[in-house]
């Protein structure tokens, strides 16, 4: 196998006394997708919180393509090429769907620092291609016929949909997914884990997604993690985790 993407080597998380993540490692290689499943309280969004720079590891490393991650803060982390999505959908509310997804390429933000770029051929040829780049994730994700509306008068659904296309419009190395499939129609469901995998074989992009929906998971995921109590119980293909009895037992009650 390719060398990780993504290597996640004894991180501890403690908030106060309490030790949320007990020296959690995992890694995932480009073109692979991961799931991190677990029950409520696992430690599943705090890891996700240390990987996207929310929260600074108290013990571990975390690294993408070699170059160390931990300590560095969201925006710094964007840059180096991880993108995440939240589970509200994080889109800039006022805006209408185009506009998240033109937003996202980084163009516009140019096109407000320096308004003289884009009267240059390569300055209007890259708003040209962002546009074009916007107009295809909304065909991807089946959202084309909400380009015109505002963010906030979208469904939850739709939200989610969106707010990945936004992920995917900065290109990113690493895509985080926070419950990608949540508020999602059994349609809607089938369309984005076909998606998904087709994000990571296409382009050696790694996914990590956190989701509660195992049907997704096993349609999705080559390999899934458990993570029980701050600690990583099991791994391996979906398959083998949903057989596991120590998952099910964790997982599931059963």
């Amino acid at each position: 196998m390719s060398q990780p993407l993504l290597s996640v080597d004894d991180v501890a998380v403690r908030f106060g006394a309490h030790e949320v993540l007990r020296g959690v490692s995992c890694e995932v290689h480009p073109g692979e997708v991961v799931a991190l499943i677990g029950p409520n309280g696992a430690g599943k969004t705090t890891l996700f919180n240390a990987i996207s720079g929310f929260v600074r590891p108290s013990r571990g490393s975390i690294s993408l393509n070699g170059k160390a991650l931990a300590g560095l803060r969201p925006g710094q982390l964007f840059a180096a090429g991880v993108a995440r999505t939240f589970q509200e959908g994080n889109l800039f509310e006022s805006m209408t769907v185009r506009e998240n997804l033109f937003g996202a390429s980084g163009v516009s933000r140019l096109r407000d620092a320096f308004g003289t770029f884009f009267a240059t051929p390569s300055g209007r040829r890259r708003e040209v291609a962002a546009r074009e780049r916007a107009r295809s994730l909304a065909d991807e994700f089946n959202v084309t016929r909400l380009l015109d509306k505002q963010a906030s008068d979208i469904s939850t659904g739709s939200r989610r949909l969106v707010g990945l296309g936004r992920a995917l419009a900065a290109e990113p190395a690493l895509l985080l997914l926070d419950e990608p499939a949540a508020g999602l129609s059994i349609n809607n469901r089938a369309m984005l884990s076909r998606i998904v995998r087709a994000i990571a074989r296409n382009s050696s992009r790694g996914i990590l997604l956190v989701e509660h929906d195992l049907d997704f998971v096993s349609d999705s995921a080559d390999r899934v993690y458990v993570l029980h109590l701050g600690e990583i119980v099991a791994e391996g293909t979906p398959a083998e985790v949903r057989r596991d009895p120590g998952v099910r037992a964790a997982y599931m009650g059963s």
